[in-house]
């Protein structure tokens, strides 16, 4: 499995990008939401997770934009702030993560994918 993180802050990038890395599972991290549109637009991942609050692009508007080409992507929002309302309504592969640091919600996150 092909996982792209995106994560502005370079020491959580970096630390939860090798939590989040197996046997079976790659993954990819970079700093901005258009860096990540570059990325997947290669060769799309099987999995986004993103940090909502990012510089330029936010990563909502990343979900919004790569749902919008296939509204079956498995995407996954992080923040330590609410949510709100999905970024793209009967999504069914895009849900919240409240927080990087709560690490049992990110391995049941990780197993349902």
């Amino acid at each position: 499995m092909r996982i792209l993180y995106v994560e502005d802050n370079a020491d959580l990038r970096e630390t939860i990008g090798l939590l989040m890395e197996s046997e079976s599972r790659f993954v990819t991290s970079c700093a901005t939401a258009e860096q990540a549109l570059e990325l997947d637009a290669a060769q799309p991942f099987d999995v986004v997770v993103s940090d909502v609050s990012l510089p330029g692009l936010s990563g909502t508007d990343l979900a919004r934009q790569l749902l919008e080409a296939d509204a079956q992507r498995w995407i996954i929002l992080c923040s330590g702030y609410d949510l709100g309302p999905s970024p793209r309504p009967g999504a069914p592969m895009c849900g919240p993560c409240s927080s990087p640091s709560r690490s049992r919600t990110w391995r049941l996150s990780l197993i349902h994918i």
